[in-house]
């Protein structure tokens, strides 16, 4: 059964309602710190009709950069592309090391190189995404992509989030790579993939990252080609599977990858509502989430919050009583509300139904610093 995202207006005002067209361009990037490497990518966005080099639809949108599998090509993704960009999403493909004989490190430092770059095109005057991002993106792949997402991750300056979708083990070792990935990270595993098994790959990729947010996503009887369109040199890997259908399968990784997104990149509550509850909305998929999410606090911090996420009020607890002033800022830092408030036997109460949608800061006399995430 298909979960229906319910899109709320984030705090950066994106235009979260809107169902965008698709344009495309092509692109090659240039890295000068490996002789002018040339990366060539395919580039899909919003836009106001589906042609190649039209103008970006108005509004602004964070951007996610996308490995392919072994001997495969952006085509293979069609239907992610179909997903994610009409949500408002600039999804740019990676079409190096597409080959035999890949080299996994290159791939994971072009898919950083794009990652870490492309917002530039934001101030570029000869770009058609000028004025048209906000500084937040994700990295993500399927299969050799999926792996090299892990090693992109472990050296990119810029990435905000990860996506694999039946990440393998790469040569260097993803597995290893995991330690120094910190952002949040979703994996996705078909149980009964016969190309990249979970017990050697996903798990294990998983295992090792050192995120504060993860979450694996089990698609029970789910395959490893499922994650792409059929027609690809993948489905030799998987002749004649006859476990979950590739439709179901891509309905779930469109699902949650949007809900994941929307929640990291979009700041959206309702993205986190849609991952917490996705496993009692239907029957082939379980989740594992481990997430301190919506809760940062300072080392001095003596304040909780609860609910977590919050709709009409917020509960603060603190070990001290007495009148306090606060501020709420959104996530770019624009002050949204202040005032003051009392603590009563350790206990006051904050209204945030004025509050825009999506996590906000709350700082209590400049000293206790506590995030949380307004629905």
């Amino acid at each position: 059964m298909r979960v229906l995202l319910v899109l709320l207006l984030a705090c950066i005002g994106i235009d979260a309602a809107a169902q965008y067209q698709v344009g495309h361009l092509s692109r090659t990037f240039n890295d000068p710190a490996r002789n002018d490497r040339a990366i060539a990518c395919e580039v899909y966005y919003p836009a106001n009709s589906t042609a190649d080099n039209v103008p970006v639809a108005d509004g602004l949108f964070p951007f996610l950069v996308f490995g392919h599998g072994f001997v495969m090509n952006y085509t293979a993704y069609a239907h992610i592309t179909e997903h994610l960009v009409p949500a408002g999403y600039v999804m740019i493909y990676v079409e190096t090391e597409g080959g035999f004989a890949p080299v996994h490190s290159d791939f994971g430092l072009d898919l950083a190189y794009v990652a870490d770059h492309f917002f530039a095109e934001n101030s570029d005057g000869n770009s058609i995404f000028q004025s048209h991002l906000i500084d937040r993106c994700a990295i993500m792949g399927h299969s050799m992509g999926g792996g090299s997402t892990w090693l992109a991750a472990s050296t990119s300056t810029s990435v905000d989030c990860i996506a694999g979708l039946a990440p393998a083990e790469t040569n260097p070792s993803a597995i290893a790579a995991a330690a120094n990935v910190t952002v949040p990270a979703i994996v996705f595993s078909g149980s009964s993939d016969a190309v990249t098994p979970p017990a050697t790959n996903h798990i294990p990729i998983f295992d090792g990252t050192a995120s504060t947010c993860r979450i694996f996503v089990n698609i029970i009887n789910g395959s490893h080609c499922g994650f792409a369109n059929s027609g690809s040199l993948c489905d030799l890997g998987e002749f004649g599977f006859s476990g979950l259908s590739r439709a179901e399968q891509q309905v779930i990784a469109q699902d949650l990858l949007q809900a994941f997104f929307d929640f990291h990149l979009k700041e959206m509550g309702s993205g986190n509502d849609v991952l917490q509850q996705y496993d009692s909305t239907q029957l082939n998929t379980q989740t594992q989430i481990a997430c301190l999410v919506g809760l940062e606090e300072s080392e001095t911090a003596e304040v909780n919050v609860y609910p977590n996420p919050c709709a009409e009020r917020l509960i603060l607890q603190s070990k001290v009583d007495g009148r306090k002033t606060y501020t709420i800022s959104d996530f770019m830092g624009r002050n949204v509300d202040s005032g003051s408030l009392t603590f009563s036997n350790g206990r006051a109460e904050l209204e945030t139904l004025q509050l825009p949608s999506g996590i906000c800061t709350l700082r209590i006399n400049d000293t206790h610093v506590v995030r949380f995430v307004r629905r």
